[in-house]
């Protein structure tokens, strides 16, 4: 994957987590008529889907604590398929590059000087075994 994209990615995890959390504590802040401090608290509590002791006193705050925990789970889970994409993405595309490596190998592609003189088609497969005997 592109690493543009990642950095893309990562950046807008990061814009959703402080947008979520930024008006999670001015909406808690204002409906509540909590202090600052307070109101933070209550939105990474919700958002994190931690879970209050204390349930809100009112029916609006009540719909911004749905809401916030709603938009953390899905934060959550677009983070969790971006670390998965990452993760595999460079599996995958580590084994497809090693996989067109040895099939160039086998092909004569990957050998171009004793192999390319022997001209036999066991040459390409005599150079993947040498290949393979001398990697780490």
């Amino acid at each position: 994957m592109d690493p543009l994209r990642r950095l893309r990615q990562i950046g807008l995890v990061l814009v959703a987590v402080s947008a979520t959390l930024a008006g999670g504590t001015i909406g808690f802040h204002q409906i509540l008529d909590e202090s600052w401090f307070q109101s933070f608290y209550r939105a990474i509590i919700t958002a994190t889907l931690t879970g209050l002791d204390t349930v809100p006193r009112s029916d609006a705050a009540r719909a911004l604590s749905i809401a916030m925990a709603l938009g953390g789970l899905t934060i959550i889970a677009y983070a969790g398929a971006v670390i998965v994409e990452a993760i595999s993405g460079g599996v995958i595309t580590g084994a497809l590059s090693e996989r067109r490596r040895l099939r160039a190998i086998d092909d004569g592609g990957g050998c171009t000087s004793t192999c390319s003189a022997a001209g036999t088609p066991s040459a390409g497969r005599s150079a993947r075994r040498s290949w393979l005997s001398a990697r780490p």
